[in-house]
C-alpha cells in the first residue's frame, strides 16, 4: 500500500521579529510543493532524518508505533533546500498527513504544528490562512486571512543558510532593540489582511526585510528594492533566515518588466534563479 500527501512551501516571511513581546513571524505559502509517499514494506530503511522523526511521532500519537519499521518514506520535492522556503517543515507536514491518511483520518493544523515544533522551529504553513505564529513554542496562532490577489517574483539567492546553525546565534539584542519598528511593520501587514490591501502588506514586509539587514545582511537588498519600486513593484519580502527575496506586485502589474530589469542589472549575479510563484492556501492536501 502507498499513502501520499503534499504540502506547499513558504515564500520566506512577510514579517519576523519581536511582536507582542515575543519572537514571532508571518509567512505565506506558494505553489511549490513537497510530496511524500509512505510505502508499506517488510523492513524499512531510515532515510530523511526530520521526516523520520515526524513519522515516529505521528505513529506514536495514533498508538501505532509498532508500524515504524514497516513504513518507508519517499520525498519528491520542488522546494529548494536551505533557501528559507520551509523545505523541511513542508516534508514534516506531508509525512504527518500521509500517516493520518493511512488510518482514514486528516490531522488538524494544530496537531501538525505540535509535531513539527517538537522537531524544530517552524512556521504556520500547516494552516490554510496566513497566521501570526509563535515559531518557537506555538503558543500564539492568530489567523490573519488569505493573501490578497497578487503576483510574486521569486529571486532565489545563491548559497544556503542552515536554519539550526542560524538559530544557534544570539540575535536577541538586535530584535529587542527594534521591537517597536517590528510591531509597526506587523500592524501594517495586519491592516493589509483586514482590508485585503496588498500594498499595505508589501509595505510592512519591506519594512521587516530592511530591519533584518542588521541580522542577516543581504548586500543587494536596497538596490533591488529601488529597482523594483521604479518598475511598478509594491515592495519585497525575504526569507529572514534564508537566501530568497520575493518581489510583491499587484496582480495587474507587468511582472516580466521587473524580471527583465533585474536580469539586466548587476544584481542578477546574486541569484541562482528568478521565476514567478503564485500564492496558494496553506495546509496539507491528502
Amino acid at each position: 500500500m502507498i499513502w501520499e500527501c503534499i504540502c506547499p512551501a513558504s515564500c520566506g516571511e512577510i514579517v519576523q521579529g519581536v511582536i507582542y513581546g515575543r519572537e514571532m513571524l508571518v509567512s505565506y505559502t506558494v505553489d511549490v510543493w513537497s510530496k511524500v509517499r509512505l510505502r508499506e514494506v517488510k523492513n524499512a530503511k531510515p532515510s530523511f532524518y526530520k521526516a523520520q522523526k515526524a513519522l515516529y511521532l505521528s505513529l506514536k500519537k495514533l498508538g501505532l508505533s509498532d508500524l515504524y519499521n514497516h513504513l518507508e518514506i519517499a520525498i519528491d520535492t520542488d522546494i529548494p533546500i536551505g533557501k528559507g522556503m520551509s523545505s523541511s517543515t513542508a516534508d514534516i507536514c506531508a509525512v504527518v498527513g500521509a500517516v493520518y491518511k493511512m488510518v482514514g483520518q486528516k490531522p488538524s493544523p494544530d496537531e501538525i504544528a505540535e509535531i513539527a515544533l517538537s522537531i524544530e522551529p517552524t512556521n504556520g504553513i500547516m494552516y490554510e490562512e496566513v497566521v501570526l505564529f509563535d515559531h518557537l513554542e506555538g503558543k500564539i496562532k492568530k489567523p490573519l486571512g488569505f493573501m490578497p490577489r497578487s503576483r510574486i517574483l521569486l529571486l532565489e539567492g545563491k548559497g544556503i543558510v542552515n536554519t539550526q546553525d542560524f538559530r544557534s546565534r544570539d540575535f536577541s539584542g538586535q530584535l529587542k532593540e527594534n521591537e517597536e519598528e517590528f510591531f509597526k511593520a506587523y500592524k501594517l501587514v495586519e491592516k493589509g489582511f483586514e482590508e485585503g490591501d496588498i500594498k499595505l502588506i508589501a509595505e510592512g514586509a519591506t519594512k521587516s526585510a530592511l530591519l533584518h539587514q542588521k541580522i542577516l545582511y543581504k548586500p543587494y537588498l536596497e538596490g533591488i528594492l529601488e529597482l523594483v519600486l521604479k518598475k511598478g513593484g509594491l515592495g519585497i519580502n525575504i526569507a529572514h533566515s534564508g537566501t530568497i527575496t520575493a518581489v510583491i506586485m499587484d496582480e495587474n502589474e507587468d511582472l516580466e518588466r521587473v524580471k527583465k530589469a533585474i536580469l539586466k542589472s548587476p544584481y542578477r549575479f546574486f541569484f541562482e534563479k528568478i521565476y514567478e510563484v503564485r500564492p496558494v492556501k496553506g495546509g496539507i492536501r491528502i
